[in-house]
């Protein structure tokens, strides 16, 4: 039995003797049924249409996608590692000159999709180079319309699939919206493929972030500033976007501070300035600490309410607000529990616990 491919998103259906009678994704409000109407095809007849072509970036780093323009029109990346390669994205069409580049290659160790418009053919990219695993997040697991033994459903925030080659799952887009970090590529300056989960802008100078991108529908100042917290960790100067010229090729992780600031201003979220970066001590000897934007006059009136208290919560790390000098709304100060202060953290207030939460529920502030 064929398994038909939705032509407007690409996505592959289970084997079955008729089409689906309508695509799950393309029904979602983040994609968009054609005014022609829901229509279907198979990879045989998209391959008497279509092929293939490759293009490398930097060594390590092929392009593939498909011409002509097929569905999204998205195109997946080989990372070539000494570790083994990793299929980063899938495309809809795989044809038999792709499997024998892939092949020449060293073949595939892993596969790896940022979100559910890109899982596409996935299952024949896998069963073509010996059913490698499809790492998909878990997150994500109700968008998957043709279940197979070799998807690979992880959970948490970052998976390693190889020596220097992580999943980062960033949210936004998808609840699973995850990217790959390749920290050897760029020379060794790291590698970010941000596919749309940071879209990058087609001036190239900048990166965005949506629920919808057909349809325009933004994401919340929550959701980008996720975004860019998950990726603090992660040194990287180029940026593959999932078009074939959507590259940031050098200052990659400068460019992600001024898109969440800008992306911030320009949907009014100016008391919400972006928690930028935690020194990297933070981050290690306290790995519970998160953030979340709060409204400045909340958190102002919540730290003098506070002064002289402690406040401790398990999944936190104990903040002591009386040790904090009086500061202006637009910036913040993390105690640690030895009582040391961590400065240099760019305008959005901490989360100051479920603790602190519940103290100033009871109250108004004055």
């Amino acid at each position: 039995m064929p398994a038909f491919i939705c032509t407007a998103c690409g996505t592959q259906y289970a084997p079955s003797e008729t089409p689906p009678p309508h695509c799950t994704i393309c029904e979602d409000d983040r994609q968009y049924v054609p005014p022609r109407g829901q229509t279907w095809t198979t990879l045989e007849a998209l391959a008497a249409s279509h092929f293939n072509a490759c293009r490398q970036y930097e060594p390590g780093i092929i392009g593939i996608g498909a011409e002509p323009h097929f569905a999204i029109g998205q195109r997946a990346l080989l990372v070539c590692t000494p570790h083994g390669n990793v299929l980063w994205d899938t495309i809809a069409m795989l044809d038999a000159a792709t499997v024998t580049l892939i092949r020449a290659l060293g073949g595939l160790a892993a596969i790896g999709i940022s979100h559910p418009h890109f899982y596409t053919t996935m299952v024949e990219w896998s069963r073509a180079f010996g059913n490698v695993p499809i790492h998909l997040h878990a997150a994500d697991r109700a968008w998957i319309m043709r279940p197979d033994p070799a998807i690979k459903l992880w959970d948490g925030e970052t998976l390693a699939l190889l020596p220097d080659v992580t999943l980062i799952r960033c949210g936004g887009h998808f609840p699973g919206g995850t990217v790959l970090h390749w920290a050897k590529g760029a020379g060794g300056h790291g590698v970010l493929c941000s596919s749309d989960i940071c879209t990058v802008t087609m001036d190239r100078k900048f990166l965005s972030f949506m629920h919808s991108y057909p349809n325009l529908i933004p994401l919340s100042a929550e959701q980008v500033t996720g975004i860019a917290a998950a990726l603090e960790p992660f040194a990287f100067a180029t940026i593959y976007g999932h078009y074939f010229d959507r590259v940031i090729p050098t200052g990659g992780k400068h460019v992600l501070k001024i898109s969440v600031e800008r992306y911030l201003r320009a949907i009014g979220a100016r008391h919400v300035r972006f928690v930028w970066w935690v020194k990297r001590s933070v981050t290690h000897h306290y790995p519970a600490v998160r953030f979340a934007p709060l409204n400045p006059p909340y958190a102002r009136e919540a730290l003098r309410r506070a002064r002289g208290t402690q406040i401790h919560d398990p999944g936190f790390t104990t903040m002591r607000p009386s040790t904090l000098p009086a500061r202006n709304s637009s910036s913040t100060w993390l105690i640690s529990p030895s009582g040391r202060v961590f400065t240099g953290i760019g305008g959005t207030l901490p989360d100051l616990t479920s603790a602190m939460s519940s103290r100033m529920s009871s109250r108004s502030p004055t």
